[in-house]
């Protein structure tokens, strides 16, 4: 018994090191997508125009029976938060991800600031801590 007990693990140890080998591994392009392995927390405030009149960016969007990583709260009007798990890439923080959350879709935008600056990013803009954007459609 004990001839059969040691080749089994011993094939148990060949199988482990044999899924290892078959892991998905990240591409170098994919590790420059990485922002973190351990998530983050961050805020951006959001403005969003149509017609010149300020749109109001629902409290406790993307918060309920499922938590969204993108959302807000009632504490800030506008405040997007960014709160992450786990690994997080550059394309989870698209701006475009916030207004899936919400559910809007306002056509073409015709301008956006983002920290007093102009870009045309619009919805592949991706997002960072502390940023002031400002969309007008």
């Amino acid at each position: 018994m004990k001839p059969i007990y040691t080749l089994g693990i011993i094939a148990l140890f060949v199988a482990a090191i044999g899924a290892l080998g078959y892991m998905p591994q990240s591409s170098p392009a994919e590790q420059g997508e990485i922002l973190s392995q351990n998530g983050l927390h961050w805020h951006a405030k959001v403005t969003v125009r149509v017609d010149g009149e300020e749109v109001e960016i629902p409290a406790n969007m993307g918060l309920g029976a499922v938590h969204n990583p993108i959302h807000t709260h009632d504490d800030e009007p506008g405040l997007v938060h960014m709160e992450f798990g786990g690994r997080v890439t550059k394309s989870d923080l698209a701006l475009q991800k916030f207004f899936n959350v919400w559910d809007k879709n306002f056509g073409t935008a015709r301008s956006m600031m983002v920290n007093g600056i102009e870009s045309s990013e619009f919805e592949n803009y991706r997002m960072q801590d502390g940023d002031v954007i400002e969309i007008s459609y």
